[in-house]
């Protein structure tokens, strides 16, 4: 799963954060809107529908992804305006599409992301969308690496220009590659290397991938089965800036699903496991530029889904058992606010403003739907 989380003033981009140990404080937003979001397709294909992602479109627009449990079913780009807190149009992507992020370019809506309708060869396509009409004008192919496999990819638009996906690799380690948002074509490619935090013969998963709003930094969260999180970072040439740096070492195993890195190069990650008693435990990581460890910055009561980081605020958003929820954490002192509860079931994936509005997307009442928050 992908976002490019920073999103422009509202152009804004599984669960949350609760609380920390110790401090809390009032949940900083409130809902402006909801809007629902319905999925394209047969009804019965509708009924597995899975709301994705939000994130910040062409000329204002949000881009809502939800895609579909079904490999032979089709997934679904919506344009949202979020002035009219509606959506301005919907597309059908191509069956067996999964969705790894939405963007827009020259004024389209671009899906990035694999394509299995169940059958063949994996593939990976950049489907462009006009915002206008819904009608899909191109599919892009992009040149996987050998051994790419459906176990996990991620990518995100860098303010470069700049189209980052990182791609798992069946029997070997997961590749990145900078890709031509506008053609698909590959520009270059480079292998992720996790040091000694994976073997020979484990199996290493992409979970997320981020850049910084400078472009300066892609940080990739990768996942050794069995084993720990790792986040590697890299410049926009690719090459490694510092080690891969496990997450929560001292613990037997670590989990990640998610990162985004702010503007100075700080890189956010939530992960949780067992430190060794038994308990699971849930906390939210940094690691600061020109740093090679990280530092937990808050405990929290349950794993986040999503992260995103805008003005010194991380969010976090995801699912617990009274449902979708949306906290937020200090970045300077690792206060998390109570969470707001925006459904009682589902989980969230959340992209924010500097201007302090948040975007949270999830499924609710058996259909994918988006919300909008603004500063209390």
């Amino acid at each position: 799963m992908s976002r490019s989380r920073l999103l422009t003033p509202l152009a804004l981009l599984p669960a949350v954060v609760l609380a920390t140990a110790s401090c809390t404080a009032a949940p900083p937003v409130q809902e402006a809107a909801r809007i629902a979001v319905p999925a394209l397709g047969d009804a019965a294909d509708a009924e597995y529908a899975e709301a994705r992602a939000v994130h910040p479109g062409p000329d204002g627009t949000l881009l809502v992804t939800v895609g579909n449990v079904l490999p032979e079913a089709p997934a679904t780009l919506a344009v949202v305006d979020p002035d009219d807190a509606a959506v301005r149009v919907s597309a059908q992507l191509t069956a067996g599409t999964d969705p790894d992020t939405a963007f827009g370019w020259e004024g389209s809506a671009v899906v990035a992301g694999t394509v299995w309708p169940g059958a063949g060869p994996v593939a990976y396509a950049l489907q462009v969308v006009d915002p206008g009409t819904g009608a899909v004008t191109a599919s892009l192919p992009v040149a996987l690496p050998e051994g790419a496999t459906l176990s996990g990819s991620s990518a995100v638009l860098g303010s470069d220009g700049v189209l980052y996906v990182a791609v798992s690799r069946m029997d070997a380690g997961p590749v990145l590659l900078a890709v031509d948002p506008g053609t698909g074509a590959v520009r270059a490619s480079a292998p992720l290397d996790l040091g000694s935090a994976a073997a020979v013969d484990d199996q290493v998963v992409v979970a997320d991938v981020a850049t910084a709003p400078d472009a300066g930094t892609v940080a990739v969260v990768a996942q050794v089965l069995d084993g720990h999180a790792v986040v590697v970072t890299v410049g926009t040439d690719l090459a490694p800036v510092r080690v891969p740096v496990v997450l929560a070492p001292d613990w037997p195993s670590s989990t990640a699903g998610a990162v985004a890195v702010d503007p100075d190069g700080t890189v956010y990650a939530p992960a949780y496991g067992r430190p060794g008693d038994g308990q699971v435990v849930e906390s939210l990581f940094t690691v600061a530029a020109g740093e090679e460890t990280a530092t937990p910055l808050a405990t929290l009561r349950v794993a986040a889904d999503d992260v995103a980081v805008a003005d010194g605020t991380v969010w976090l958003s995801g699912g617990t058992a009274r449902g979708t929820s949306l906290s937020s954490v200090d970045g300077a002192t690792g206060v998390v606010s109570d969470p707001l509860y925006l459904c009682d079931d589902g989980s969230g994936a959340v992209a924010a403003g500097d201007d302090g509005r948040v975007a949270v997307t999830a499924d609710c009442d058996g259909g994918a739907v988006l919300w909008l928050l603004e500063p209390r």
